[in-house]
């Protein structure tokens, strides 16, 4: 059995490829979708074939801040 690989996920694929250009295979990644639902859904099925040690989600985050920029890192607290 080899190792779980990380997962990189994104609402959509521009967001996943703008963060990531071309992934390798030390990597799995996921679109998900916009929304709760369609994001619940697209993540259990990326879960049910393997348990990622940890999971990375990159993306837009709706435009957070007006001061935000591209490459900008926003990490949460709760």
């Amino acid at each position: 059995m080899h190792d779980a690989r990380p997962l990189i996920v994104a609402a959509t694929r521009p967001e996943l490829d703008g963060a990531l250009g071309k992934a390798d295979d030390r990597v799995r990644t996921a679109v998900l979708g916009i929304g709760p639902v369609r994001a619940t859904r697209r993540m259990a099925e990326a879960l049910s074939t393997e348990i990622p040690p940890f999971i990375l989600e990159v993306g837009l985050a709706g435009g957070l801040a007006p001061d935000l920029v591209v490459g900008d890192l926003v990490l949460a607290t709760s």
